[in-house]
């Protein structure tokens, strides 16, 4: 009965994808994932596919300098 808003796995499978792309120490900022997410839960969707890899050990999160001056997360 329920309609899913968007597909969690085909955003996860983006998400791995761009993710298996990058050079070997490579990483990109969660606005890079996103860039061409038309609607918000999208964007959601991908961090919470993120968040799952990040449990699993699959990627690691790096943020440079103090979290106030709001430097971009990078996804590596």
């Amino acid at each position: 009965l329920h309609v899913p808003l968007v597909d969690l796995r085909a955003q996860a499978a983006v998400v791995r994808d761009r993710l298996q792309a990058l050079p070997a120490g490579g990483s990109m900022t969660f606005a890079e994932l996103t860039r061409d997410a038309h609607r918000r839960v999208e964007v959601v969707a991908r961090f919470l596919a993120v968040l799952v890899f990040f449990r699993q050990g699959v990627l690691q999160f790096r943020q440079g300098g103090a979290v106030v001056a709001r430097p971009p997360l990078r996804i590596a």
